[in-house]
């Protein structure tokens, strides 16, 4: 009886403690990148809005496709989308595309956050200014990554400029006993993070993580933000390699 009045209280504390945006709350979390560097161009990545407000991050793969994570979008109509770019701050952000499909891998489980990941085909071609894509990773390692999203500085200045933390690789045992009490580490993630109180945050989901020029990474979820103890939890670009190539071919 007693076990299971433990068991019963630890599935509380986990439920209080999930973020729908992938991030756990927790009372020392900071919103989004965290001693980041202002970026003035990195024309790939893009904001998701939903109802027109900013959600997410995403990375345009080619003019019509762009990656995102699975919890920013899941359960939502594509008519309430809207991707966004042309500008690394969000206020001057004009080049605008509605969503006309979203995939999402079969077995991207929700409350684990296995497969985090989703494909937004747009209704058109995203051309103009300060527009680009970048191609998917091709590396099996990455020993350190350039992670991209909007917000503060570093505790209390928020700012709406594009910006940017390197963040080295976690090894995946590491990454394992770090979360073994918390949540399952699954093939498809990798973590990130130093001790430094760098790392990605609360509105930086689906943000790409960057080796060799190539997007190897997207934004998931984490313990806390900043920790010195937890690394960020990011999707792996090669666990869904063929899932995000097959929409691009086909959509």
């Amino acid at each position: 009886m007693i076990k299971l009045l433990i068991l019963f209280i630890l599935a509380l504390i986990v439920f209080a403690s999930y973020d729908p945006d992938g991030y756990r709350r927790n009372s020392n979390s900071l919103p989004r990148i965290i001693n980041g560097i202002p970026i003035a161009e990195a024309n790939f990545v893009v904001s998701i809005r939903v109802f027109g407000t900013y959600k997410c991050v995403g990375s345009l793969v080619s003019p019509r496709h762009v990656v995102t994570a699975a919890h920013c979008v899941a359960g939502r109509w594509p008519i309430t989308l809207t991707v966004m770019g042309g500008s690394t701050l969000l206020s001057e952000q004009r080049i605008k595309r509605y969503v006309r499909k979203v995939f999402i891998p079969k077995d991207y489980n929700r409350p684990a956050l296995n497969k985090d990941l989703a494909v937004l085909v747009l209704t058109s071609n995203m051309r103009g200014e300060n527009i680009s894509t970048i191609q998917l990773c091709n590396s099996k390692s990455f020993p350190q990554l350039n992670v991209y999203g909007w917000g503060r500085t570093r505790y209390k200045d928020s700012s709406n400029r594009l910006r940017m933390v390197q963040v080295p690789f976690v090894e995946q045992k590491q990454c394992r006993q770090a979360f073994k009490y918390f949540m399952r580490i699954t093939p498809s993630m990798f973590c990130a993070g130093d001790l430094r109180y760098r790392d990605a945050c609360n509105g930086d989901s689906g943000g790409p993580a960057i080796y060799d020029n190539r997007l190897c990474g997207v934004v998931s979820w984490g313990r806390e933000c900043a920790s010195n103890i937890y690394p960020g939890v990011y999707t792996n670009i090669n666990a869904v390699k063929r899932f995000i190539e097959n929409v691009v071919e086909n959509y």
